[in-house]
């Protein structure tokens, strides 16, 4: 137990050496002197930590009740050098203010600098986890989105299924965004916007114009655009007869005469649920065309 306490230290040397440097420092900057003190005091910390651990790792081999006595005197000790560092770091804070009120200049590029990581960081968690806007590139999705509309894509409820570990998956009809499952650099399209047709486990069937749907509730199948407000166009082209598998879904684009949509029907094949942005939430862009989905 000695030896394992006196690695301990050992590997808690470094920062209490750093500290001793730092506190060099401090004798022109008094930042540098209340951080080397906060080092001397995570240094202490650490020791106490450790000397804990290894009081409990002994109250636990052992039946003496006695024992208990020690290990309460150890979290005590905790709370104290706990609060012992609380106390540094408002030293700190005291000496960093009473420092940058003798070097205004000093204090206006940090608040910059401060300011702009603020806006950079909370652009990439906005853009992460809330939103995303695109643009709709080609008419595969006419007349429900035009060439160059510019749409916001819902990231929250994408973000709350994977904080539950699970996949999210869209509703029948919805338009959303995904990441193209054959993208290659260098491609054009490495974001798609389509239509959500079908699930796992269901069968789609496209013949002559007409996109069916098969699964236990529609054994006889039954056409999805009937409940998508008219905004599919109405022949839908291909020869198409799969099954979904399991951690995919089918997509088309609304605009499916011809070959104007690359789609799950034609060569884009099922798309992973984990490939999915989330779905379209509003059209920004035309200003006279603003709507949500």
């Amino acid at each position: 137990m000695d030896f394992v306490f006196g690695l301990g230290l050992l590997a808690a040397q470094p920062l209490f050496c750093t500290s001793g440097f730092i506190g060099l420092l401090g004798l022109f900057c008094p930042v540098c002197s209340s951080f080397s003190a906060i080092c001397q005091e995570i240094y202490k910390t650490g020791v106490v930590l450790l000397c804990c651990k290894v009081t409990k790792i002994a109250v636990a081999r052992s039946s003496i009740p006695s024992c208990h006595i020690h290990y309460f005197s150890t979290r005590v000790l905790k709370m104290l050098y706990l609060f012992d560092l609380l106390r540094a770091i408002m030293t700190l804070m005291e000496n960093k203010s009473s420092f940058l009120q003798r070097h205004p200049f000093l204090k206006d590029c940090l608040g910059l600098l401060g300011f702009i990581a603020l806006v950079v960081f909370g652009t990439i968690l906005l853009n992460s986890f809330v939103f995303r806007s695109y643009n709709v590139v080609g008419g595969s999705m006419e007349n429900t989105l035009m060439q160059d509309d510019r749409i916001i894509v819902n990231r929250l409820p994408v973000t709350w299924a994977h904080l539950l570990n699970k996949q999210w998956v869209p509703e029948r009809g919805q338009v959303i965004v995904f990441a193209n499952p054959n993208y290659k650099a260098g491609d054009r399209d490495q974001y798609i916007v389509k239509r959500t047709i079908a699930f796992p486990g269901e069968r789609v069937v496209v013949k002559n114009g007409v996109l069916t749907v098969y699964n236990d509730e529609h054994p006889d199948g039954f056409n999805p655009d009937d409940d998508f407000g008219g905004e599919p166009k109405e022949y839908t082209s291909g020869d198409t007869d799969v099954v979904v598998p399991e951690g995919t879904i089918f997509v088309s684009g609304d605009n499916r005469e011809g070959n104007h949509s690359f789609d799950s029907r034609n060569g884009l094949g099922f798309v992973p649920l984990f490939d999915i942005v989330g779905p379209a939430g509003i059209r920004i862009f035309p200003l006279n065309k603003i709507r949500t989905f």
